[in-house]
């Protein structure tokens, strides 16, 4: 099975899309490209974050619904034509029914996030239980302190969703907003990972031990457009993760950096140099 995260940073007519000048870029045409690259990736599961409009989520779904049939996109509470507050922004995509489809939506959230419905979503594929998650941005003691909370929720949310089903294959895959080198963070996702009911492993380092061997980049700011376009960071960062239980094996983890708005031609089109998102997409091929 072959499963593709992404954070795609799709606000469209959001509110915050409309309001807030430069957060987005060619967000139609964005949509349109990923879903073009899932479509020649062949994946067999899709989990795409930051969605948060639903004209960039049906661009997405009508262009792939031929090969990913299913389709699940959260609406979250009512929904009014002046709406400030947004879902969740998550959608999953699969080849076979998402069955026991679940969320756990986060408490706490801190600044720009407050106004969302971010969650940790989850459901039942072919015997796998699927989960994903995009958790609190920024680095203030504020939003970090929401972070911890969000990844204990998805602890708890997992376990409790494993334990009610009686499944041990678990394949998780989140924007993590974290670096693996910021050693105290790191370690603190990964004791909570592990107390999960059962274990989840960070899948890179099954296959790479050592940072040095395969350093995972999903965010480059010396690279991506999109990244300086609406970071606050710098360097090349690895914030996407799968993190899967022991039953599953790995047999392969990639970044995928070539998805580009535009396939190249001639390099008349400048669209050919800009990539799909300000994250790079990870595929994980498991048995």
């Amino acid at each position: 099975m072959r499963v593709i995260y992404l954070d795609t940073h799709l606000f469209g007519s959001s509110y915050p899309g409309r309001f807030v000048r430069g957060l987005t870029f060619e967000d139609d045409k964005r949509a349109d490209a990923i879903a073009r690259h899932i479509i020649e990736a062949k994946p067999d599961v899709v989990i795409l974050a930051q969605i948060w409009h639903e004209n960039q989520a049906k661009i997405i779904r009508d262009k792939v619904k031929d090969v990913l049939q299913h389709c699940w996109y959260p609406i979250m509470g009512k929904k009014r034509f002046f709406q400030i507050r947004m879902d969740s922004g998550l959608m999953v995509l699969s080849n076979k029914p998402l069955e026991e489809r679940d969320l756990f939506e986060f408490p706490d959230l801190n600044g720009y996030d407050g106004y969302s419905r971010k969650c940790v979503c989850t459901a039942l594929v072919d015997g796998v239980l699927i989960a994903g998650t995009q958790v609190q941005v920024d680095e203030n003691e504020a939003a970090c302190a929401c972070r911890k909370k969000n990844i204990a929720n998805i602890k708890e949310h997992i376990s409790q969703v494993a334990q009610k089903l009686k499944v041990d294959r678990i394949v998780f895959a989140g924007n993590l907003n974290m670096d693996e080198q910021h050693a105290d963070d790191y370690k603190y996702v990964t004791d909570e990972f592990t107390a999960i009911t059962p274990p989840l492993r960070d899948a890179l380092r099954i296959l790479h031990p050592s940072v040095t061997d395969e350093p995972g980049i999903t965010v480059n700011y010396d690279e991506n457009a999109n990244t300086k376009r609406w970071g606050k960071s710098s360097g090349r960062l690895r914030y996407d993760y799968f993190f899967v239980s022991e039953k599953i094996t790995v047999k392969q983890q990639e970044t995928l950096t070539t998805w580009k708005i535009v396939d190249p031609a001639d390099g008349k089109d400048p669209l050919e140099k800009e990539d799909v998102s300000d994250h790079y997409a990870i595929s994980l091929v498991f048995e």
